[in-house]
């Protein structure tokens, strides 16, 4: 499975003319297309995988069992108790990334 990052940007930018890169881009072109490309990812909404991985953290952090005893337990979960750590995700998310655009 590829990362979440790796797919978006498989899915939104893919490569013309079967992934042959374009010789004549300069450094400074290839930065501008950086910066324009990480404000875009600072502004997109949260996928559910993101929310799920984070809600699953929360869990973890909560639960006062590892990783490894939790993450076998999250698909039997309640849904709505998952429901309730994925809210606390979606805040803690928020308020991250509040903080990084101020």
């Amino acid at each position: 499975m590829t990362s979440i990052i790796a797919h978006e940007i498989e899915e939104r930018y893919p490569y013309p003319d079967n992934g042959e890169r374009l010789v004549t881009q300069t450094r400074f072109g290839a930065c501008l297309a950086s910066r324009k490309a990480y404000m875009a990812g600072v502004g997109r909404r949260n996928t559910d995988r993101e929310i799920d991985a984070a809600a699953l953290a929360v869990y973890t952090g909560t639960s006062g069992m590892g990783f490894d005893e939790v993450e076998p337990l999250w698909s039997e979960l309640n849904p709505d108790v998952k429901e309730r750590y994925r809210f606390l995700a979606r805040l803690a998310i928020v308020a991250a990334r509040t903080e990084a655009l101020k």
